[in-house]
């Protein structure tokens, strides 16, 4: 059969008002969007819907929402008020929270404001899903809460060892609070802030994660983690990735258009040997890396299993080759325009300008 292809994929019935999507993000299977109609602004969610995390939306997330964020089967939306919301499975506690005596909420989350330590959580910025947690930027501190099994939402002792212990209380890096973060993400199981324009990581290091390389501690402009691997941007547009490269997620491609497998160290992304320049976004996959350039077309490296690095072809068949520092095409047709990116399991999605 012919694979499905859309260029429209919004369709909503009992709303008044021209609808803008206003931000997008993709958790393993699902899609959720925040999206603008006059001058509400709401949640909206489709595809796989195992956990509720789709549908339905919470009430209280059908107005108010500053911003989104997906984890493996949850979806979290952060209010104007600055408190928070999640849904979707709830196992650990990564939708509701901490109660008073500092353990996991793991009741249904049917919209609930995220309490810690018993308290609704007020005051933030910013948020980010990972696989069973969830990730709060307040007053330049992270919060982190549900599964907590490699220290990923508290952070690390005086010794260096994971705090693996009830979560809900602000990350630790060496034993001391972390202050003065600017922004965070989270991989799989790993957790990465920037600060100072450098990158601090905690959290599962198999791969090396959470190892940040000399040229990620300073002039780093953005973040941002896939499952296995942490990416950031440089102040001067290119790119620097670390951890698991089995697929060249990290180091890119060489002159020949093969993928770069070794262990990377801090260097450069390459695509057919040349340096990756003028990158405005970062996001990571599963086993790839996408990149928004500054005049606005995408580029992937890395797993391009099912054309998600690369996109589709004439006849909308995924284009499968090794990428190689080509454009992502839909269609055919190089795409343009475009605001933001997200990467899910295995697919990217993308907003463009127009909403």
């Amino acid at each position: 059969a012919r694979p499905f292809f859309a260029t429209r994929f919004l369709t909503c019935t009992g709303i008044t008002g021209m609808l803008r999507v206003a931000a997008v993000c993709a958790g393993t299977f699902g899609f959720v969007a925040s999206a603008t109609a006059d001058t509400n602004s709401f949640v909206l969610g489709w595809g796989y819907n195992g956990s509720g995390q789709s549908s339905p939306i919470p009430a209280a997330a059908n107005s108010d929402v500053k911003d989104i964020a997906c984890g493996n089967i949850h979806t979290i939306a952060l209010k104007n008020d600055g408190s928070v919301l999640a849904w979707g499975y709830n196992g650990y506690g990564q939708c509701l929270g901490t109660n008073s005596y500092g353990n996991p909420i793991t009741s249904t989350a049917t919209g609930a404001p995220v309490q810690i330590m018993g308290q609704v959580l007020t005051g933030v910025s910013a948020i980010a899903g990972s696989d069973y947690s969830t990730i709060a930027l307040k007053d330049g501190s992270v919060l982190a809460w549900g599964n907590n099994n490699y220290g990923q939402c508290l952070g690390t002792n005086a010794s260096g060892s994971p705090i693996t212990s009830t979560t809900g209380v602000p990350v630790q890096i060496m034993g001391q609070v972390l202050t003065g973060v600017s922004a965070i993400a989270s991989g799989q199981q790993h957790t990465i802030a920037q600060k100072d324009g450098g990158v601090i990581a905690w959290g599962y290091n198999q791969n090396g994660q959470c190892t940040v390389p000399n040229s990620a501690k300073s002039d780093v402009s953005r973040i941002a983690a896939g499952y296995y691997h942490t990416i950031a941007v440089k102040n001067d547009g290119t790119v620097i990735a670390w951890g698991d490269n089995g697929s060249g997620q990290c180091l890119g491609t060489d002159s020949t258009g093969s993928r770069l497998t070794s262990t990377p160290l801090g260097q450069q992304v390459k695509l057919a040997g040349q340096i990756l320049t003028g990158v405005a976004q970062i996001v990571g996959g599963n086993s790839n890396c996408m990149a928004l350039k500054s005049d606005g077309t995408v580029v992937g490296w890395g797993d391009n299993s099912s054309g998600k690095c690369m996109g589709t072809d004439s006849n909308g068949y995924p284009i499968s080759s090794t990428p190689n520092g080509q454009p992502v095409k839909l269609a055919g047709q190089l795409l343009t325009g475009v605001r933001q990116i997200a990467c899910g399991d295995g697919y990217t999605l993308v907003l463009k300008n127009d909403g």
